[in-house]
């Protein structure tokens, strides 16, 4: 079973300093004016990652994880 927006939404608003927007449709988390978490509409999460370490998780399992497209995150999908 996958993990639900509602999930990471009510454990990041735990964590301090968390604040949650949306922008153009798109709920995100955001510690100050930093966006750590968003989601898009295909049920995928955009994360922060460090960069060193995206390659790795991805080959670690790719069903699950994906590259970065346009924003420095990397992507899950949230249903698998």
């Amino acid at each position: 079973m996958g993990v639900t927006e509602a999930d990471i939404f009510s454990y990041g608003l735990t964590l301090p300093r968390s604040t949650e927007g949306v922008v153009r449709g798109r709920r995100k988390l955001y510690v100050g004016r930093i966006v750590y978490v968003a989601l898009d509409h295909e049920g995928i999460m955009g994360f922060g990652h460090p960069r060193e370490w995206r390659e790795a998780l991805v080959n670690s399992d790719p069903e699950k994880f994906l590259m970065p497209i346009r924003w420095p995150f990397l992507r899950k999908h949230l249903k698998r």
